[in-house]
């Protein structure tokens, strides 16, 4: 096996041209992003939540309080996807707003924490020594 390895010949100094074009840190992320299938698929499943999210509550025949007290306990149907619940309210619509709900806390969270992470390591990284090692 050993015997196969050629060492790359030595040039007179100069440097040897890479063949291929570079890339920036995100066209290359992007590249390898949408080469792997699954990240795709899971790419537009959130895009898809975000839409019905945001969207879906406008264009709702049903508001998130209305009751129909003769539709109660119904199975899925074409009128009520998901539904109704003891009150007859639709649960498709109610599932939509408490998404609403659910991405605006996710977005809190994630921009508290980008917050208090760039303040602690701003601090960290201007005066080192104890604050840095914690």
């Amino acid at each position: 096996m050993q015997d196969s390895f050629v060492p790359a010949p030595k040039d007179s100094g100069e440097l040897q041209q890479i063949a291929g074009r570079s890339t920036t840190y995100w066209s290359d992320a992007i590249r390898r992003i949408r080469r792997n299938k699954l990240a795709v698929v899971g790419f537009w499943i959130i895009i898809a939540l975000f839409v019905v999210a945001i969207v879906g509550p406008m264009v709702s025949p049903y508001t998130y309080e209305d009751q129909d007290l003769g539709n109660t306990f119904q199975s899925p149907t074409l009128r009520h996807p998901f539904g109704t619940d003891q009150l007859g309210r639709d649960q498709m619509t109610r599932v939509m707003y408490g998404s609403r709900i659910s991405l605006a806390i996710g977005i809190v969270c994630a921009a508290l924490n980008f917050l208090i992470g760039v303040t602690y390591g701003g601090i960290a990284a201007y005066f080192g020594g104890r604050v840095d090692d914690s």
